[in-house]
């Protein structure tokens, strides 16, 4: 399964949302399935953005999300200004449609931080 960043800022705002982060989330985000929803939740868990319970039986591969980590809120932060969300991801699509999450996180820096100079 690819990785979608569409998607993985979805399960963000969706997770920031939660009024009680002691709790585990069901999520349901249109246009994708519980199994893409479920394996995006569990790499951003394993990436330190999201703290997320592990709920997968002999029945099915389950990862619901609690809250958000540090990294999470800082990611979402940047991602959440949509100038600076699609700057980021054209500039993806021009150099080839591909990159690390690291990469991609630091465009979106990038981007955050270009909104600001000159001030």
């Amino acid at each position: 399964m690819k990785r979608d960043f569409e998607l993985i800022k979805k399960i963000l705002l969706k997770t920031e949302e939660n009024p009680s982060p002691s709790n585990w989330i069901e999520l349901t985000i249109d246009g994708s399935s519980d199994k893409e929803v479920y394996y995006h939740v569990k790499l951003l868990r394993d990436a330190g953005l999201l703290s997320a319970v592990d709920l997968t039986t002999s029945n099915g591969f389950c990862w619901l999300p609690r809250s958000l980590t540090w990294e999470g809120h800082n990611f979402l932060d940047n991602a959440r200004n949509d100038t600076v969300w699609k700057k980021s991801l054209k500039l993806v699509k021009e150099k080839g449609g591909s990159v690390s999450f690291n990469v991609f996180q630091n465009l979106l820096q990038n981007q955050a931080t270009k909104l600001f100079e000159g001030l």
